[in-house]
Order: C-alpha cells, then structure tokens, then sequence
C-alpha cells in the first residue's frame, strides 16, 4: 500500500501540537505498531474479566454501569486496532462543497470492516468541541454509509489533558448511546511518547446497590376483549397478536432509551378473564431523591432545585412511560379494547396479583434488558446458581427464571449476605410452606372425579403455584450457593416443578435444612422456621381473609405463635434498651426497633398490653411485625455458624475499589473499609459504628480498613492495597 501523505505545515511556519500528535499516529497506524505502543490495556482487562469471572453472581449495579460500559467499549475498539489502513488524515469528508469537516484521522479495518475515527486534543483550548465533532463526523459517515451500527465504527480520543465536559461527554456515549469509544491519555514529552487506555466514568457513588420500591412504577394494560364469547376462554396460550405487542413493546423501549419490564398475565378471578399487560419503567425521581439521602456531599444547581425547591413527583409514572406502548395498543385495539389502569409499584402489583391471575411471559429493556441476557448467560449463574438453564433451555422470559432476576435487580435475596439468619429462615419457611400447601390443595382437587371437581378452585390454585415456585427456585439457588461457600454443609436436595411430586422433595428439604443447615442447639433459629413453614400453610388464607375469625384451627395455632414471637421479641427488645450491661449501640439499636415496630402500631404499647394490640392486628400488618421482629433477633442472636470454603476470587477490579474508597473517604467518612461477608463475597462500605474506637485515616492512598466476616464474626485490620488484592484473590486463609 502507498505511503500515505501525512500533515504538512504551511510556509515558514512549525506545524500545530495536534498535527504532529497526528503524523506520529500515522507512523504507528501504517507500521501497524499503535496496538502495541498503547500502555495501561491491562486495567481494561480487569474491569471485563472481572464481571465475567465464574464464582461471581451479577449483580445490577447503577453505580457500575458507567464503569463497565466504558470498559466494555475500549476492549472492542483495542481489538480493532491491528492490520489498519489509513482511508484520510485531516481532510474534509463532507459531500457537500460548501461544508468542512475534518477528522484528524479516518482509518478502516478490512478483516473486521470497522471504520477508526481518530480525533486529537493535545491543545486544552479545543476541548469543548471535541465530543461536538465526533457527533459531526459520525453524522457524516451514515450520510455515506446508511445504517452504520454501533459496533461498525469506532471512536478515538486522544487528549493531554482530559477536561470534565470531555470525561462527561465520553462517558455519556459510551454509557447511554452504546457507542464504541477509546480514551486514551496521551503523554507528549515522554521518552518514548506515551498513550494509555483511560476508563472514563465521570460518575458521582449513588449509594444505591438495588433498585428501590417506589422506582418501578406500573400500569396495566387491560385487554377486554371484543368477542364475549372468547373471552369465557380458560386457554393459556399466548395469542399471536398479543406476542407480537410484548415484542414491539421492548423494542420502543429500547429505541427510546427506556429502562423497565413488562409482565403478561391472565386474570383468573370471576368470569369474564382477561389478558394483562403489566408494564413497568424506572422513576428516575427516586434514584435522585434515594442518592440524596445517601450522604452525597456535591450539591449543584440541579440537585439544589429538584430536591429543595421543587417536587419531582416522584412516585408516579413519568411521561415517557405512557409513549412506549402506543404502537402495541393500536395493534391490541383490532381485537380488543385496550385500557390503561391501575397504578401502583411493583411490589404492590405482585401483592395483588397472586391472588388474582397467572403470571405467563417477562420482557426486558434498556439497562434490565442488557442485566437480564447478561444474567442468564453468566457462568456462575448457570454452574452455580440456577443450575436448570443449560437442560431446560429457559431464558429470561420464562416466569421461573424472571422472577429471581427480577429480586436480584430490586431486592435482597434469602441468604444474600452468606449468613444464616433468623429472618432468612423465617422467610425460607414461608415459601416452602405456601409451596406445599398449593401442591396439596391442587392434588387434593384433582383426586376428585371430573364431573365434582372444582375447576375454578384448581384454575386459582394452578395460578398461584406458578407464582410460588419461581420463589422457592430463588431460595433454593440461594441454599445451593451457600453449600459452595461452606465445606461443612453437603448442597440441598432438588426441588421439582411437578406439583403432584412436589411434597415429598419439600419434605426432604426441610430434613435438610434442621439438620444440616441449622443443626442442634439453635433453638431460636430452628423456631424461626418453623414458625415459617407454619405461617406458608396460613399465608395464602390470611391474604384473602386478614382476620382469623372462622379461620381453620391449625391456622388460628399459627397466628397465635406469630404473636408469641413477637411477643417475646418486643419483650426483650425493651430490657435491652433498658440494660446497661451491653453497651450504648446495643441499647440504642434495641430502641430504634421498638420505634419501627411501635409505628406499626395505631397507639403507643406498654408490657401489659403488647399481646393484646398484636391480637387485634390485620394479618399483613402482624406479618410486617413478624418480620421486623426477625430482623431484631438478628441483631442479638449471632447467625449459624458453617466452616468457610477457601474459593478464590480469579479476577478483581481492584481500582473501581479503590475509587469507590476514596469517593467514601472524600464524602467525609474517614474509616472506608472493603468488607468480606460471611460466604467470602465482598464490597466496599465503612465500619459500623461499634468500631468507631478505630483511628481514622489520613489518606486512601496507601491502604484502608479490611473488615472480614467470613470467621463468623467482625475481624478488622488496616491493610496495604497490596494485602487487600492478596486476600480477595487468594481466598480466605
């Protein structure tokens, strides 16, 4: 191939800073050396490797996806960067005469058919413009190449000094746009002259680590269909038409950067039955408002005004909500009258649809869309946690495999921290025991002859299993994973998803978990599940009937024993918060309880009347209590000790941690620590108040607070970096 002609500068003047940064780049680019000169590739590999290692569970990180999304796009336009040919250096490539747009340089890969994009900054003055004439010159090439995807050109960015607006700019292609952008760092009076690799975030910590409750906001689309006659239907099958609307609606959610889900559900209560759409998007008001309470220190004119002089309204249903569905509806009105209703949460939602219909198909778009197909395709998901995928062949779509997704987005797992708790074992009997009692009611119905047998009870009953066992598959990958993390405790029986055989595997689990997840001498926690198991047989009556008047009596026993727990919970809450033998912390979180369990309350409570108030509690509001109490025990009560597994952590972003320290460090908490859970997974956090005696540090940058709770209690060092990559990486000692 022919030399190509490189920037000359005009008579009797030096050529520019950017014009000589420019024919360097050429010399590399023609001697097919840039891939090789380029330093620092190494911490692009430690961001992607380390989300795709196999003993790491995804988790929906909003504070990562900058990160990741930058990290992401640098490694493919790396790869792009051998065997280039130079296409133009700092000509015009307008079709139009009167318009002049110049690149610094255009260079094609023939084996990947990539088009490079080089654009030079080493002058601070142009920086402003530089994200503008990317923009420009992409513009440009589709005027020539209609339909260039994302992945069909790349950006390069090479600056001296990289500005805010540019490291914002950047980040916001690569983060929100997809584009497939290179940062590069460019040190001109080295010897030899440097380029390296910069993951651009230009994020400010949410503290936000799930999605709260109020940001998924829903509406259902309730489909009444025209024909009556049809509409008498119990088939479940999925009309095509209705597919082909949950297929356009993620799509326009996609096209329109949307963030949210969609669940289709058929209505099961009292004739005529209907299909649903339940469509949910992010409020982003929450996100703001929930960053804002997280101890964010930088306050800007925008933060100042939302958040102090003007109300968001969040908790509601932004507008552009409303503008993804529109193409769907006009498709659902050739057969149906398409209304939209019912506004509420997404947790509210679920309360209300599992005594009223039939979950049967979950889409994704935006950012649940991209964790969604990253989920079901991790390695660790599906040799570790949800080990049915490869033989079921089952994707995010499928109720059993969205609905853990979903909790893995929006709410913390049974067992997340690694621990075995109260409240955990609690919850693990509630889903067993509402399990178990579906599966013998549906068998029960079944044993009667066709022409007694109570079809419309076996419809609900049906229903309601369905929504059920994507619970306990959560549980139970959640068990599984806990006998990975200790070697003491052998992996849980299988659960099955045949209802007629559904008991007995319930039977041997719950053998398994007395025997060998709890073991002897745990009382409380053994009591704790029980008194689940009980409330699983009693919950699904309780949520239709919150009284127990003309309750079965087995039923009355375990509400009865709810309010004992909780009795006896709030009993010892009170001579905590009143003992002077255990420390003021100990004290004060004693009475924080009792003020969340007296707000539950319609007046205040003293000892003689506590038994009395529970009594007189709705059945959710005492499941609430139950619940807090749990959490209270927990507090007190040290968790079921298992005898850790050494599992080695292969790949760790060690300077997202370091970042997110310092951010930690800067926001003014002076004792940041990298905290290692009781089943070795780890994140980053500060120390809890009881450790305050510690010193606090003078600076991040040597090393910080390693707080391991693998032993089954706090053990906390002050570690070098070093150690604490040494620790991460090699397992617990």
């Amino acid at each position: 191939m022919a030399k190509t002609k490189k920037i000359k500068p005009p008579m009797g003047r030096k050529l520019s800073n950017e014009a000589e940064v420019t024919n360097w780049l050429v010399d590399l680019i023609e001697s097919d050396k840039l891939h090789e000169t380029i330093l620092g590739k190494e911490s692009i590999e430690e961001v992607t490797l380390a989300i795709d290692d196999p003993y790491v569970i995804p988790k929906f990180s909003i504070d990562y996806a900058s990160r990741l999304a930058s990290a992401r796009s640098s490694k493919f336009v790396l790869e792009q960067l051998r065997n280039l040919e130079i296409v133009s250096i700092d000509k015009s490539i307008s079709l139009d005469k009167g318009e002049v747009l110049r690149p610094d340089i255009i260079a094609y890969n023939p084996e990947s058919r990539v088009i490079v994009l080089f654009e030079v900054k080493r002058d601070k003055g142009p920086e402003r413009q530089a994200i503008s004439e990317l923009a420009g010159y992409e513009h440009e090439l589709q005027n020539f190449f209609p339909f260039l995807s994302n992945m069909d050109i790349c950006f390069v960015l090479v600056a001296k000094d990289w500005s805010d607006l540019m490291s914002h700019g950047l980040a916001g292609l690569t983060t929100w746009a997809g584009k497939q952008c290179l940062a590069l760092s460019l040190d001109y009076d080295a010897v030899p002259r440097e380029l390296r690799c910069k993951i651009v975030e230009a994020w400010s910590l949410t503290g936000s680590t799930t999605i709260p409750d109020d940001a998924l906001q829903c509406y259902d689309l309730v489909l009444y269909e025209k024909d009556e006659q049809e509409s008498l239907s119990t088939d479940i099958e999925v009309p095509r038409l209705i597919q082909t609307a949950i297929d356009t609606i993620a799509r326009s959610g996609d096209r329109m950067r949307s963030h949210g889900f969609l669940l289709l559900w058929r209505d099961i209560s009292p004739f005529p039955l209907q299909w649903v759409i339940t469509l949910c998007t992010f409020d982003y008001g929450v996100f703001a408002s929930r960053s804002s309470a997280n101890e964010r220190s930088k306050v800007s004119k925008i933060s100042s005004y939302f958040l102090e002089e003007n109300d968001l309204s969040y908790g509601s249903m932004p507008r552009g909500g409303y503008e993804i569905p529109k193409t769907s509806i006009d498709l659902l009105s050739e057969e149906y009258d398409v209304k939209i209703e019912n506004h509420s949460n997404w947790k509210q939602k679920v309360s209300a649809h599992r005594l009223r219909s039939q979950p049967v198909i979950y889409e994704f778009w935006g950012a649940p869309g991209d964790f969604a197909r990253d989920f079901i395709s991790q390695k660790s998901v599906r040799n570790i946690l949800l080990t049915f995928l490869p033989q079921s062949k089952l994707d995010w779509r499928d109720p059993i495999v969205a609905v853990p997704l979903i909790e893995y987005m929006t709410d913390r797992p049974p067992f997340a921290e690694g621990k075995v708790l109260s409240r955990d074992l609690l919850e693990a009997g509630i889903t067993l025991g509402s399990l178990a009692t579906t599966c013998v009611n549906m068998n029960a119905i079944l044993q009667d002859s066709e022409e007694s047998r109570d079809e419309e009870a076996l419809t609900v009953y049906s229903a309601r299993f369905k929504w059920i066992l994507p619970e306990a598959v959560l549980l139970m990958a959640e068990l599984a994973q806990l006998s990975v993390s200790y070697e003491d405790l052998e992996p849980p029986p299988p659960l099955t998803n045949d209802f007629t055989k559904v008991e007995d595997h319930i039977d041997k689990i719950v053998a398994w978990v007395h025997e060998d997840l709890i073991g002897d001498d745990h009382e409380i926690h053994s009591g704790s599940f029980i008194l689940g198991l009980s409330l699983g047989f009693a919950y699904e009556y309780f949520s239709q009937s919150p009284t127990t008047a003309g309750a079965p009596k087995e039923l009355k026993e375990a509400s009865s024993n709810a309010i004992h727990f909780c009795e006896q919970t709030v009993l010892a809450l009170m001579n905590r918060a009143e003992d002077n033998e255990i420390g003021d912390r100990a004290k004060n979180e004693a009475r924080d309880y009792l003020q969340q369990v007296a707000a539950l309350y319609p007046r205040e409570f003293e000892k003689s009347s506590i038994r009395t108030i529970l009594e007189k509690l709705p059945f959710p509001v005492l499941l609430r209590t139950l619940r807090l109490c749990a959490d209270a025990v927990d507090s007190f009560l040290n968790p079921v000790l298992h005898i850790l597994r050494p599992l080695a952590i292969a790949n760790v972003d060690m300077t997202a941690i370091k970042n997110g320290i310092a951010t930690i460090f800067k926001r003014g908490d002076k004792r940041p620590a990298v905290n290692i859970d009781s089943s070795g997974r780890f994140g980053i956090g500060k120390l809890p108040e009881e450790c305050r005696i510690f010193p606090e540090l003078t600076d991040t940058d040597d090393g910080v607070y390693l707080a391991d709770y693998s032993p089954g209690f706090a053990m906390i060092t002050k570690a070098t970096w070093a150690e604490v990559a040494e620790r991460l990486t090699s397992g617990h000692k």
